[in-house]
């Protein structure tokens, strides 16, 4: 028998059957994920597109660091 931690997000419907979620106990690991790039990256568009997504996921958790650029 073996354990895998796994995002719950990347847990469905159809996986019932071969998995079980069992929620971590307070307090429960968090973490921090950042989108950096540099003033000359050319793909800002690409950036601007990832940054909308992820804010309009809906994802618990989800939050903009205090005095970081706000989404376009």
């Amino acid at each position: 028998m073996g354990i895998t931690v796994m995002l719950t997000t990347s847990v469905g419907p159809s996986d019932a059957a071969l998995l079980s979620v069992v929620p971590f106990s307070e307090p429960v690991p968090q973490r921090r994920v950042l989108l950096v790039t540099r003033k000359q990256f050319f793909r800002k568009k690409a950036v601007e597109t990832l940054q909308q997504a992820v804010f309009r996921s809906g994802l618990p958790g989800v939050t903009m660091l205090e005095g970081a650029a706000t989404p376009a």
